[in-house]
């Protein structure tokens, strides 16, 4: 039996259980979707994210599946578990198409991209036109992108399992191996460096998080959308990540990010929202502080100053 149910999220998003919303259930689906869906408690709230300038709920579109999924996948999810094949802009997008499974120009002063299609061809270089992929890199890439979609089942085995450190080892060893091969956008790549951030982060590899999590940043732009929740809590975890490694600079321009994409998709009264602010505050009062010490001075703990004097959220003009 298919249910058309929803996942309900808490405040720190751990799936909760599923509920029937029979209004949100007649939303078409989009893989570039206008609008999101979000959780008050048990509270369902679709909210636009792009303008919609027919309000009628035929055109508001939000998403069914994983956007961080190449074509091929997504056509196949959808098939499997609602029945149609999606003909949506992002499916039809070449550039978006060319980028899910993409390769770095064999020309190393280039650094364009050179796609992949369905009989595993390599085109030409999309930005120097270059075409002559020599056979050893050929196979030497496909076998990268393959080891790729290995590790991504594995990362799920070790999530489960809490390997944290197996599961930041084996993602280290293959982005070694990748480095020159895969292209930056390259949806597998991105999926093998989350697992390396999402690891790091558990063993309190903090430099390595922000590392990784930072290379990730423009690739989750480009497959979500500027207002996606996704982008939102990514911009915010690598901003903690900067946070605690005592970039308060680099950290505040994150965290602001965040917190302006999330007043679109969860609006100012989210629980969400408010820890994105509230964090966001406490890097700007660590920044005031370090500002006025005496040179040379060590300010080695910040925790009491975490916004005992704030009582609200910064305004949008901060």
């Amino acid at each position: 039996i298919v249910i058309n149910s929803y996942t309900i999220y808490d405040g720190g998003l751990r799936d909760l259980g599923h509920g029937i919303y029979l209004s949100s259930s007649k939303l078409n689906h989009s893989c570039r979707p206008n609008a999101v869906a979000t959780y008050h408690g048990v509270k369902l709230l679709v909210k636009a994210v792009r303008d919609i300038p027919d309000g009628t709920h035929d055109k508001v579109f939000i998403t069914y599946i994983n956007q961080m999924s190449p074509l091929e996948d997504r056509q196949e999810a959808l098939g499997k578990q609602y029945y149609f094949q999606c003909a949506c802009e992002k499916c039809n997008d070449k550039e978006i198409i060319e980028n899910e499974i993409s390769f770095c120009c064999p020309n190393s002063q280039c650094c364009g991209a050179v796609s992949l299609n369905k009989n595993r061809v390599f085109g030409s270089c999309r930005l120097c036109g270059k075409s002559d992929f020599p056979a050893n890199l050929r196979d030497r890439a496909l076998a990268v992108l393959d080891a790729c979609k290995t590790r991504l089942g594995q990362i799920e085995e070790e999530r489960k399992d809490n390997k944290w450190k197996e599961m930041l080892d084996g993602c280290e060893d293959l982005l070694r191996k990748s480095a020159g091969i895969l292209h930056a956008n390259n949806i597998y790549l991105v999926g093998v460096l989350d697992g390396a951030f999402c690891a790091a982060i558990y063993v309190k590899e903090y430099e390595l998080a922000a590392k990784y999590g930072a290379r990730t940043l423009d690739p989750y732009r480009l497959y979500y959308g500027d207002n996606s929740w996704n982008v939102a809590l990514h911009l915010f975890t690598v901003g903690r990540m900067q946070l605690q490694l005592k970039d308060r600079t680099k950290a505040l321009k994150l965290l602001k990010m965040s917190r302006k994409i999330l007043a679109v998709t969860h609006a100012t009264e989210h629980k969400i929202y408010k820890r994105g602010a509230l964090t966001e505050e406490r890097c700007r009062e660590e920044l005031r502080i370090v500002s006025i010490l005496k040179p040379g001075a060590v300010f080695t703990n910040l925790d009491f100053l975490y916004l005992q004097n704030v009582s609200t959220p910064p305004t949008e003009n901060k």
